[in-house]
């Protein structure tokens, strides 16, 4: 009980942190001043590696890469941030981390973002760049996916998009907290309500509206993978806090992949928000969760 409760006031700590940069915005917030603050907000700066900047086919990405990872076996990092904030220097940190604790190098891709580029543009630059990986020389089984909130939705429907196309799939992949159904149907959009400090069920409708525009449909299963055919996919692995709205895009995503035969670990994590991971400087939890992802897909390689 002493756990619980000392989990509990770190993660309170950490939460009213990112309180107090959500209450500075308005209407009259502009997105480049949201994106600022986001990427500021995610910052983490602690971890040792090695940065290399480069541009695929026009869309700019980093290379990132811990002391004594592999140059064989790499990971793909999508970055969250609901397809509109989040960038290469808002996940450098948390990419450093997973890289050390994996021993592989990260490649963070800074797709394009809503509300100027809709989808399909994300997945298509994220198609793009796996598949400069290919051209590279990489294969498949050199290569995992990792993505947090709409990257890690992006992750899963990178692989659909690769199945349609009869292009080899990855190794394995990890989620955190992954946004999977844009249709916003899970039970924990209201049951969870209360507890979620971050997110919130009409915030995140008009979050999708904004990527999918006046036409985009929320049921197709590039937008909300949750619907998609998960027969063939790699291993996953998906982390999620108890206290978040989008709780059920990871119980419902797990159930249905494991219904289809994948390979699937679901860790529902006691207290913890959206994304928590990326919290590590201030949260054990958070460590330990990036230690298992190492883990995972260093798994996923061999």
């Amino acid at each position: 009980q002493t756990g619980l409760r000392m989990n509990e006031n770190s993660i309170g700590a950490v939460t009213q942190r990112i309180l107090s940069v959500y209450a500075n915005w308005s209407k009259d917030t502009t997105i480049d001043e949201m994106r600022s603050d986001f990427t500021n907000l995610c910052r983490d700066d602690t971890v040792e590696a090695d940065i290399n900047d480069l541009t695929i086919e026009g869309i700019p990405c980093r290379w990132i890469s811990a002391p004594g990872q592999s140059e064989e076996s790499i990971f793909l990092y999508l970055h969250g941030g609901g397809f509109q904030l989040g960038s290469l220097d808002s996940h450098t940190g948390l990419t450093a981390r997973i890289s050390a604790a994996s021993g592989m190098r990260g490649l963070v891709v800074d797709y394009r973002l809503a509300p100027e580029h809709k989808f399909p543009a994300a997945l298509d630059d994220v198609y793009t760049v796996y598949n400069w990986l290919i051209d590279q020389g990489f294969t498949g089984s050199d290569i995992t996916l990792c993505g947090d909130s709409a990257g890690g939705g992006l992750c899963l429907s990178l692989m659909a998009s690769l199945v349609s196309t009869d292009q080899p799939l990855p190794a394995g992949a990890a989620l955190l907290s992954p946004w999977t159904d844009l249709t916003l149907s899970g039970d924990s959009y209201d049951t969870r309500s209360s507890l979620d400090p971050l997110n919130h069920k009409s915030m995140l409708r008009q979050v999708a509206r904004s990527y999918l525009g006046r036409t985009g449909d929320p049921l197709n299963s590039l937008t909300s993978p949750l619907f998609a055919n998960h027969k063939g996919l790699p291993p996953l692995l998906i982390q999620v806090g108890d206290h978040e709205v989008v709780l059920d895009d990871s119980i419902r995503l797990a159930k249905a992949v494991q219904n289809a035969g994948v390979d699937v670990q679901l860790e529902v994590a006691p207290y913890m928000i959206h994304v928590y991971q990326l919290y590590a400087d201030d949260l054990v939890e958070s460590r330990r969760a990036i230690d298992r992802i190492g883990g995972f897909l260093r798994k996923c390689i061999a």
